[in-house]
């Protein structure tokens, strides 16, 4: 899954995803969200639209907090 190049914008419905797939989504959005971050905040060349950031991360969040169920904690909280 590749949240850089193209970021889809509809997803699967969280409950429909087992965890090793929900966890690989995971870590796929925190890469792309780590990328866009860079060409936006670095760069200042975003790539992607503001609203399309957004629903990226917010896929993230509700992951992680599925993932809550499995796991205990979550990992989608950062500083700033």
């Amino acid at each position: 899954m590749d949240f850089k190049k193209s970021p889809p914008t509809h997803f699967e419905d969280v409950d429909d995803l087992d965890e090793e797939a929900a966890h690989k989504e995971i870590e796929a959005l925190r890469e792309g969200i780590n990328y866009h971050d860079y060409l936006y905040y670095v760069e200042n060349r975003p790539k992607i639209s503001d609203a399309a950031y957004d629903k990226l991360f917010r896929r993230l969040k509700d992951l992680t907090d599925r993932s809550l169920c499995f796991t205990g904690s979550s990992r989608h909280h950062r500083p700033g």
